[in-house]
């Protein structure tokens, strides 16, 4: 299940890794309600920024679609596709698991951070870590992408990739 999970990321997340809302950081989850026989997502209102104090918005709701268009991405490296298992039209979002310091999904973030963890026990993090980090330096349109890893017993080792096209 966790393989499938990591594999599917780009399907099953909401949005993409590096999409962030720096007005939305700390947002709390966000809570599924039934509402007009659809399962919707209940809106926040932000109260005091200096904290990340959020309320939820009374009787206010998006309802959640399913197999949504949203941003493009590729499965398995080959599949360039646009729909995701889930998502709320904009300008709502959806945190399963609340945002991170730069209003990051820690939900999706987990997802794409997952393919990464997995490959540990079969000795194929570095070149996890190195694919993944080449495909979202070609994907974002990056020039340089750092690779780093401990190796144990206070080692480490690092790469730095430079996109010159």
């Amino acid at each position: 299940l966790l393989y499938g999970m990591a594999i599917f990321a780009p399907f099953l997340s909401p949005t993409i890794p590096s999409a962030q809302i720096l007005q939305r950081t700390y947002h709390p989850p966000t809570t599924l309600v039934w509402q007009d026989g659809r399962l919707c997502v209940r809106l926040y209102k932000l109260v005091d920024p200096s904290t990340a104090n959020y309320e939820p918005l009374p009787g206010q709701a998006v309802p959640l679609e399913w197999f949504s268009k949203g941003a493009p991405y590729k499965l398995l490296g080959l599949i360039l596709s646009d729909r995701h298992l889930f998502s709320v039209p904009p300008p709502a979002y959806v945190y399963l698991l609340g945002s991170d310091a730069t209003g990051r999904d820690v939900f999706t973030r987990l997802l794409y951070g997952s393919g990464i963890s997995l490959g540990h026990p079969i000795g194929a993090t570095g070149a996890l870590i190195t694919v993944k980090a080449l495909y979202e330096l070609e994907r974002i349109g990056g020039r340089y992408a750092l690779v780093t890893m401990c190796i144990g017993g206070g080692q480490g080792i690092a790469a730095i990739f430079e996109r010159t096209a």
